[in-house]
């Protein structure tokens, strides 16, 4: 054994040699929000596709049967060309064998390469203020939130972080040193795999643009031209590429149909109303992610675009203050990057507000943009961290202002993360409605070749179940959808649970016939969180499925609360979170039934459990007689 004193003699030599490991735990601390969500999705992703998800099935088809082309991987998707995540996709369903969680995966990171660059440009900034770890904890509070439960668990939405990582990773580059000719290089190609990630992508090209051209202590002016002409060449070369034949190729694609011009749809800005709508739904995408209230759904809209405007305005006037003042000018050098960074936060939002916000202006409160809009808030936070140092500097005369000048900054960047506490308290409930959904669609997808059933709740998984049945058969039949499709209708191919369950969990509240069908409505449940994800009737004596009972639909919109968009829940308790609903056509009853049994599906274990007790129909209307 080891004596106590060799071992802490050997850990000071360690900790000598290894400095960094002395900050080690307080790093751990500051990307906790990130430790969280990594394990967070680990638990909780669900592996089945959703929505756009499908679009990637006949591509997958063609890399099988060795005919993948560049037409599909240039193709349109809606108004993306997204070349560089369609690879990844490929790449990610072989590692994964078709494991959609290997795509949630990656969005987690994404979002921490983004959340590391960020603290490496936070440290060139800040140098060694202490400051500079509570912004970093801020930034992975923003980069981590629950608020983004749609990035981490809809598989396709990782392309959605790629633009954002790039745009800091170019930042880093153009500010390090080496040759300015290499730095280039690597932005143009960060700039390239941006573009061919995500549409909003395009937005690197003018702002960083710009950054070329005005930072001086990149080059002589001279190289400076010179860099900013190739580089408004490349962008030129790539626009006219990337705009050629715009066609939407895509089957969901809001409505926009498949050959339609992608571009078609969007808002004319020559108009005074389209414009002003432009600009408040621009707003509202900046401020989303921190408008969220469990208790006011109802002013969400209102609530984005206050906070969106203060943010936009409060980044114009530290632009004001950098460019007319001479306290602000002699930061201009380190806040530049921030200001690109900004830029490119704020021009995403725009260029989403004019391909989107003909849809509805309630669209601006869609959580997932916030993955690129929070780069202009948390810009503006340390521009104004720069700025509040330089304008009340530490000296023994100016002490009092400058320890106000310090206890606003406090202030200010404490009151952020304070309030992602409830941020964060809303989110894990979006994310629990969203997962829980997911669990639905696994189970509705089970049973997607006996439409005879008639899971008429289709809207977990697309618009038509024609569609999903379609590239639901395609990945069975090449080993990659880890969803088991059933071959039959009969109840036995599920493992029975142990226990059944009691009428508090599970119960069909009413019965009645309603023209040539059988409805039942009820409530059903696993645990104290988990609704049943799809019911199962069969008949007494017989082991065939004669119906399924799908969660109780949702409006289809509702307005102002696009929280709720693609589940098949409201904000309401558990017990009416637990709804379902059957519609079983008379054709599939036998004759003479008098009982029904009543079984709950747990899709993730393909688990049946029984209702405790038999349901006796109703008696028939004398027209079925």
């Amino acid at each position: 054994m080891i004596p106590n004193f060799i071992v802490k003699q050997r850990f000071i030599e360690l900790l000598s040699t290894y400095p960094w490991l002395k900050k080690l735990p307080l790093w751990l601390l500051v990307f906790s929000p990130a430790i969280w969500m990594g394990e967070y999705i680990r638990e909780s992703a669900v592996n089945v596709p959703c929505l756009d998800d499908w679009e990637n099935v006949p591509m997958l088809k063609k890399w099988y049967d060795g005919t993948l082309g560049w037409s599909d991987l240039w193709s349109l998707q809606i108004q993306h060309r997204p070349v560089i995540p369609r690879l990844m996709v490929i790449a990610l369903t072989w590692l994964g064998q078709g494991d959609m969680r290997w795509q949630h995966g990656m969005s987690f990171a994404l979002n921490l390469g983004a959340a590391v660059l960020l603290a490496i440009l936070l440290q060139r900034t800040l140098k060694c203020s202490l400051w500079l770890l509570p912004i970093v904890f801020l930034s992975n509070c923003l980069l981590f939130s629950p608020i983004l439960y749609q990035n981490f668990f809809w598989a396709t939405l990782f392309w959605m972080a790629i633009p954002g990582l790039c745009m800091v990773a170019a930042l880093l580059v153009l500010e390090s040193s080496g040759s300015i000719w290499t730095r280039f290089l690597w932005t143009v190609l960060l700039a390239l795999a941006a573009t061919f990630s995500f549409s909003h992508g395009l937005v690197l090209w003018p702002v960083i643009g710009v950054f070329l051209l005005i930072n001086h202590t990149l080059a002589s002016m001279r190289q400076r031209i010179i860099l900013f002409s190739m580089w408004a060449l490349i962008a030129v070369l790539t626009l006219s590429a990337y705009f050629h034949d715009f066609r939407n190729q895509s089957f969901h694609a809001y409505e926009l149909q498949v050959g339609e011009y992608a571009l078609g749809h969007t808002v004319n800005l020559a108009n005074w109303e389209n414009f002003s709508r432009v600009v408040r739904f621009t707003w509202g995408l900046i401020g989303n992610g921190f408008a969220r209230s469990a208790f006011e759904s109802e002013i969400l809209v209102y609530r984005s675009q206050l906070v969106g405007g203060f943010v936009f305005f409060g980044f114009c006037v530290c632009a004001g203050l950098c460019l007319f003042t001479e306290a602000g000018r002699r930061v201009w050098s380190r806040a530049l990057p921030w200001f690109t960074l900004g830029s490119y936060g704020l021009g995403m939002a725009l260029a989403v507000a004019i391909g989107r916000a003909h849809l509805g202006e309630h669209r601006c409160t869609v959580p997932r943009y916030f993955v690129g809009t929070l780069y202009l808030s948390l810009s503006l936070l340390v521009i104004a961290f720069l700025l509040l140092r330089e304008f009340f500097p530490y000296s023994p005369n100016r002490i009092q202002g400058a320890q106000r000048a310090r206890y606003i900054g406090v202030a200010a960047v404490t009151a952020l993360i304070v309030m992602q506490w409830p941020l964060a308290q809303y989110g894990m409930h979006l994310a629990r409605v969203w997962n829980n959904a997911r669990h639905q669609a696994a189970g509705v997808l089970t049973f997607i070749n006996f439409p005879h059933l008639r899971p008429w709740s289709i809207n977990t998984l697309d618009n038509t179940p024609d569609y999903c049945r379609t590239q639901a058969n395609t990945l069975h039949e090449l080993n990659l959808l880890r969803t088991h499709l059933a071959e039959s209708t009969n109840i036995h191919q599920f493992k029975k649970a142990e226990r059944e369950l009691q009428h508090n969990r599970a119960d069909v509240d009413e019965m009645f016939w309603r023209e040539n069908e059988l409805v039942l409505k009820g409530h059903a449940r696993f645990g104290n969180h988990r609704p049943a994800d799809v019911i199962m009737v069969t008949v007494e004596r017989y082991d065939e499925i004669v119906g399924l009972g799908a969660p109780r639909p949702r409006p289809q919109f509702r307005l102002f609360n696009v929280d709720y968009e693609f589940t098949n829940f409201l904000p309401v308790s558990l017990d009416e979170a637990c709804l379902w609903e059957a519609h079983i056509p008379l054709s599939n009853l036998p004759e003479n039934v008098r009982f029904l049994e009543v079984w709950a599906l747990d899709s993730d274990h393909h688990l049946a459990a029984r209702f405790d007790h038999k349901i006796e129909l109703p008696r028939r209307p004398a027209t079925f007689n």
